[in-house]
């Protein structure tokens, strides 16, 4: 399974997506615009998700606006007529005021300033009790947070993201693939404690007998809350 492959990731989304594992293809489709946040059919992917399945309207709304700003007619005005139904519904249910959502800029501004800053991690490789005690759904629900972060803040830590990111896929996802890659990724960007290219060489030495992500877990949790 190729990490690094936006293409890949977006593709196994929709299968996800078509077979009802909503969860699981939530999670794919973000890190398919992790790595590539210039395809318009990844943002329509979570878009769907956000709205059909999650009921996060200001989240569809986020994606949709992207979307438009990749396409072209007519499939772009399409996806106009669809913001433009969304916007009036945020509005009509006080989610959001008009120049709060006006553009997409507004809008990642908007969804920004509502999130949550990441939790105090220091760079060790190992969870640190506050998201040790998680249970599963919990970790997958903040790693889904991270996304956001990374999606909507360009200002923020990458470095500590991805860090976070790692622990989290090999901690509690069992994914030692997308674990290796978010390690990675830290170390690229500056972080490197102790342990860590040890760390990193002891889980690609496992790659090749990795199953692919998802493939063995069991009934999809609970929903993502709204």
């Amino acid at each position: 399974f190729n990490q690094a492959s936006a293409e890949l990731h977006q593709r196994y989304s929709q299968t996800l997506f078509r077979n009802d594992k909503i969860r699981e293809a939530f999670i794919e489709g973000l890190q398919a615009l992790d790595l590539d946040r210039s395809r318009a059919d990844t943002h329509l992917i979570l878009a769907d998700i956000n709205l059909r399945s999650l009921n996060r309207p200001l989240w569809a709304l986020f994606h949709y606006q992207e979307a438009e700003r990749l396409l072209e007619d007519p499939a772009r005005g399409k996806v106009t007529e669809q913001i433009g139904r969304l916007v009036r519904e945020i509005e009509g249910r006080n989610l959001a005021s008009p120049g709060q959502v006006e553009n997409l800029e507004a809008t990642r501004k908007f969804l920004h300033g509502q999130l949550a800053r990441p939790v105090p991690f220091e760079a060790d490789v190992n969870l640190p009790p506050p998201l040790a005690e998680l249970p599963r759904p919990d970790a997958e629900n903040y790693l889904m947070h991270l996304y956001h972060l990374l999606l909507c803040g360009p200002e923020e830590n990458l470095a500590i993201l991805y860090f976070q990111m790692a622990v989290l896929y090999r901690e509690k996802l069992e994914n030692p693939s997308a674990a290796a890659h978010y390690f990675t990724r830290a170390w690229n960007e500056g972080m490197r404690p102790d342990g860590l290219k040890a760390e990193i060489d002891r889980l690609e030495d496992h790659l090749t007998t990795a199953p692919l992500p998802w493939e063995s877990k069991g009934p999809n949790p609970r929903p993502v809350p709204g």
